[in-house]
């Protein structure tokens, strides 16, 4: 085996692909072992091309093309044909500082840590940095079981600043849930549920491109009602976690998961009533219900959270979101 595989899926970013590529190859000259593998999730620009022509001119890397099937298909297929001994994954649209992931291996290495995180920061179009994405209460530069970080106050979201044992990966069966969107927060909870050795650096070594296109930030109608009902879908898979063979506290701990996801929507669904209609807020609130994730019951992060929960659990709530809607 070799020491990492990076494993990038690609949908029409032929204009992305060398710009993230160049930030990798300062792993040509380090002693880290490694793959790079492209899955081209039936792209329909010139994205293959781009990808062929950097396949040709260098070595370690593997171009994997599939039909389209969403990011989670084209990520698990990449799973399936990683070798390298840590994994981690890159949006194709954002980069890595090679340097910074050079590290996390060595430390992986040396600690034998089932995942290790660094910091992310938001660049725009022109590539300008923003804000660093760095606001989790927890203790860095200590090894500790991931239920020792979720309990601190850690919220999963992304799982691109992070290393990855692959051992860890597959002794676990965790693999991610496929067609569904923000399906990050709902693997990582179940990551930081298995895992005894985790590491957390506040350096920055993930730099994430806020594309407007994304599905988290479009104005695309369907895909905000397909995010927003796969959200209530993460919050079940989250909560389903609960099992009467775990202590009180983890089931605690997975619960204010759940609750916040539901939280969070709750309050999209607020500050957003001008792009929804009543039919669709209250279908959602249905499937809420169903799934049993609402009304909010237990534990919550923060002070805000707990405080709002009366009013978003009443049926003020929803009066004043009907209300509200187009």
């Amino acid at each position: 085996m070799i020491d990492l595989s990076i494993i990038i899926p690609v949908y029409n970013c032929e204009a992305f692909l060398e710009k993230g590529f160049s930030h990798l190859r300062p792993l040509y000259a380090s002693s880290v072992s490694f793959e790079i593998i492209y899955v081209n999730d039936g792209s329909t620009d010139n994205s293959l091309t781009v990808l062929e022509k950097i396949q040709s001119e260098n070595n370690y890397i593997n171009v994997l093309s599939q039909k389209n099937g969403g990011v989670t298909r084209a990520q698990n297929a990449g799973l399936e044909i990683a070798q390298g001994s840590y994994i981690t994954f890159l949006d194709a649209d954002d980069w890595l500082d090679a340097n910074v992931l050079i590290r996390a291996v060595l430390a992986s290495q040396k600690d034998n840590l089932d995942m290790y995180g660094f910091s992310m920061q938001k660049a725009n179009e022109k590539c300008e940095l923003l804000s660093i994405v760095n606001s989790h209460p927890i203790t860095y530069n200590k090894v500790a079981s991931g239920v020792h970080f979720l309990t601190e106050g850690y919220q999963p979201s992304s799982i691109c600043p992070f290393v990855f044992s692959s051992d860890f990966l597959k002794s676990n069966h965790l693999r991610f849930v496929n067609d569904i969107t923000h399906k990050d927060v709902e693997i990582s909870v179940r990551m930081f549920l298995k895992a005894q050795r985790v590491f957390f650096v506040e350096e920055v070594g993930y730099y994430y491109y806020t594309n407007t296109n994304s599905i988290t930030q479009s104005k695309d109608i369907d895909r905000v009602h397909q995010y927003m009902m796969d959200t209530v879908l993460v919050a079940k898979l989250v909560n389903d976690n609960c099992t009467v063979n775990n202590s009180v506290v983890l089931n605690e701990v997975i619960r204010r998961q759940s609750n916040s996801i539901v939280w969070n929507l709750l309050l999209r669904i607020f500050k957003n009533t001008d792009e929804l209609s009543w039919g669709f807020i209250n279908s959602l609130k249905k499937d809420l219900m169903d799934k049993e994730v609402y009304p909010i019951n237990g534990q919550l992060k923060t002070r805000f959270q707990r405080i709002t929960r009366m009013v978003m659990n009443s049926y003020l709530y929803w009066t004043i979101v009907k209300l509200k809607t187009k």
